[in-house]
């Protein structure tokens, strides 16, 4: 994506999905820590 983006001299947006409100089970976050959010759920994009 970000190569196609230089080429297309397009900006891109990233966006992250981790939890950011509230108080998370775990500090600091790990990359398998999902907490309140499931990226392959039903609710899922």
């Amino acid at each position: 994506m970000l190569g196609l983006a230089k080429r297309l001299k397009a900006m891109i947006l990233q966006a992250s999905t981790s939890e950011v409100y509230g108080d998370p089970k775990e500090h600091p976050q790990t990359e398998d820590y999902w907490g309140n959010v499931n990226p392959i759920g039903l609710r899922s994009c």
